[in-house]
């Protein structure tokens, strides 16, 4: 009788009483536990060399043919082993953690961020909704994300609101509790000197691969206002 797959790591096992042909898949059950138990890979980012050397592990990378599968060099050869959701190995290269969703490798504690300088500032319409700044292509779970807002005007523009805000949707406020900060004020003449704002970190949870927006908005007249500053995501946890 042939072997069944064992729960958890996938290992094989339970061979019939004599059954020939057992040590390929008991092989391969031990390669899999040298790798896990090690817990330790070269790169996730880079393509295998050409001149490998046995006992060399990697992540293949996306978009080489078997990416998300784990390479392992041994007896002259490469070997593939298939990936479990919730396997979590060593980077070496990029000195970080990741796990496996059961689709693709999550960099543990991953930090994303877009920045705009003062020089570069986003210039402003009056009472309208603009993209300070966004990162692309977020990955679906759970995220701390914060905002660091600084409104430049001109030397004599007048200002009677302020407001930045976190959202999932392009040039569109999200005035959901946690998600924006604003600070209206009589109108305030403030001589080219960059006013603050701060989103601190909110937890948002993405159910899909979605952009971030930092989107601003300022009520002013008589000159011009601009905005820069900081949008950062920090993964709090996998999707």
């Amino acid at each position: 009788m042939s072997s069944r797959a064992l729960p958890g790591l996938g290992l094989k096992g339970f061979w019939g009483s004599g059954f020939d042909g057992w040590d390929g898949e008991m092989d391969t059950n031990l390669l899999t536990l040298s790798v896990l138990m090690n817990g330790i890979v070269k790169s996730a980012t880079t393509t295998l060399p050409g001149s490998p050397t046995n006992g060399d592990i990697y992540i293949v990378k996306v978009g080489d043919t078997n990416a998300g599968k784990i390479a392992v060099r041994d007896n002259g050869a490469w070997v593939y082993l298939t990936p479990v959701r919730g396997w979590r190995l060593w980077v070496d290269d990029a000195l970080q953690y990741r796990t496996y969703d059961g689709a693709v490798w999550i960099i543990e504690n991953e930090l994303l961020s877009a920045s705009v300088v003062s020089g570069s500032a986003v210039a402003l319409t009056t009472n309208t909704a603009a993209n300070a700044m966004s990162i692309a292509n977020v990955p679906k779970g759970d995220w701390d994300v914060s905002i660091n807002a600084a409104f430049l005007p001109a030397s004599a523009t007048s200002v009677t609101e302020l407001l930045a805000s976190i959202s999932v949707t392009s040039a569109t406020l999200d005035t959901t509790p946690g998600r924006f900060n604003s600070q209206p004020m009589a109108p305030f003449v403030p001589g080219a000197n960059s006013m603050s704002l701060i989103i601190p970190s909110y937890r948002l949870t993405l159910a899909s691969m979605s952009a971030i927006y930092f989107v601003a908005r300022g009520k002013f007249t008589v000159n011009t206002l601009g905005v820069y500053g900081v949008l950062t995501a920090r993964r709090a946890k996998l999707g």
